[in-house]
């Protein structure tokens, strides 16, 4: 008898804007798979919003490098795709890691998808892409597909995966992220069947832009004491942010949906010391609620991309089972003849820039600050960003975070 050999899905995660398949080689089946338009409760998407920073914290908590930086939302959406697969113990540590169970997610999402297409969110773009191995003996089911149509808007999209394959998923994502992004794969390894991919982009102007003068040298402590100097943005905010471990701000971008926020540790604290007393509830309740008050601000300005193998990650957070070929469950995405379907590797690749202008980046955020008065007379804050802090790009309509990311080191942010 036959040996049943595993086989592979791989999640190919890429922060910039995908928005079609022009992919010689590759047959566009979305006319096959209609996506059906669905009433979604306005109110879903702050439920995508807790599983989103729920699930930011907790891999930003694990992760390693000097600037490790990652999309919540981009993240969110490949995984539920997936999980729209999955079933037994596989489905219930996907729903458990991610907080809801997957018809509550696929709704939240499904609205803030919908939303966004609907052009409510002008500077937030996103998109979804299934890539189909065309293989004897592989299965896919028709209701994977469609609800992935209808709650993703996912194109879907048949090929053979060879190296052309790889070079047409790459040069898709090159043309579509505007060069930014090269690509996403290094390679498609024989036992794949099926790559899915998400996307966003973002590129918003600050409400209050840098001026020349506002820009200049100031030190930059890191966590073991080496001081560089760094180019640092000056200016007077008013949304301040202050919890028992840190103080921070708020600056909002020009269509006053998103805003950038930051918060720094207050002296003798480490960044994983604030990461661990953060809780998703608490980290949105504070930028959700923030104190109007003058805040003289210091903000450096960095560019930085990121290439991250979550597989490991993922599975320490409590997603085994997805990687496991002898046990997985994905037996409601489809079926092989010679083997199980298993997740292989989870690729999360990301960019973002802040400068004088605003942000060019895979995701946004912005922030409404409460009507609440400042004191007569009362000081200004300070909150200068010149040791390691932590960082949001935050959509404060919908009170999700679609960036979220440390800085400890700007001089290495290349």
């Amino acid at each position: 008898m036959k040996a049943r050999r595993p086989i592979a899905l791989l999640l190919a995660l890429t922060l910039l804007a995908l928005t079609g398949c022009g992919a010689s080689g590759s047959r566009d089946l979305t006319q096959d798979v209609t996506p059906r338009k669905l009433n979604f409760s306005q109110e879903a998407p702050k439920d995508a919003g807790e599983a989103a920073a729920r699930l930011g914290l907790g891999i930003l908590s694990l992760a390693e490098g000097k600037n490790p930086l990652l999309s919540p939302l981009s993240l969110l959406c490949a995984l539920a795709m997936t999980e729209n697969g999955a079933a037994g113990d596989t489905l219930t540590e996907m729903e458990t890691l991610l907080g809801r169970p997957i018809d509550e997610l696929n709704g939240a999402l499904g609205a803030y998808l919908a939303g966004e297409e609907g052009g409510i969110q002008a500077t937030l773009h996103l998109a979804n892409g299934i890539w189909l191995k065309e293989q004897p003996g592989f299965t896919v089911e028709p209701d994977f597909l469609q609800t992935n149509a209808d709650c993703y808007r996912a194109g879907i999209y048949a090929a053979p995966f060879t190296d052309a394959t790889l070079r047409d998923i790459n040069a898709f994502v090159k043309e579509h992220t505007d060069g930014m992004i090269d690509g996403i794969l290094s390679e498609l390894p024989e036992e794949t069947v099926m790559v899915l991919v998400n996307a966003l982009s973002f590129e918003a102007e600050w409400r209050d832009k840098y001026e020349e003068h506002q820009v200049r040298d100031h030190r930059f402590t890191r966590e073991d004491g080496i001081v560089t100097e760094v180019p640092m943005m000056f200016n007077t905010e008013y949304g301040y942010l202050e919890t028992e471990n840190a103080t921070g701000f708020l600056k909002p971008y020009r269509d006053g949906r998103y805003a950038f926020a930051a918060l720094l540790p207050n002296e003798g604290l480490t960044i994983p010391d604030l990461l661990a007393a953060l809780t998703a509830e608490g980290l949105r309740d504070l930028i959700a609620n923030p104190q109007y008050h003058e805040v003289r601000t210091g903000l450096p300005k960095f560019e930085l991309s990121c290439d991250t193998d979550l597989t490991a990650l993922l599975q320490d957070l409590g997603m085994e089972t997805a990687f496991r070929h002898d046990r997985a469950d994905f037996s409601r995405l489809g079926s092989f003849e010679a083997g199980n379907l298993y997740i292989s590797q989870v690729l999360h690749r990301t960019f973002l820039s802040v400068g004088e202008k605003g942000t060019r980046a895979g995701a946004a955020a912005s922030v409404a600050m409460n009507a609440t008065s400042a004191a007569p007379g009362e000081e200004p804050k300070a909150v200068i960003l010149d040791r390691p802090f932590l960082y949001a790009i935050w959509d404060t309509e919908e009170d999700l975070p679609i960036f979220l990311g440390v800085l400890a080191d700007p001089a290495s942010a290349k």
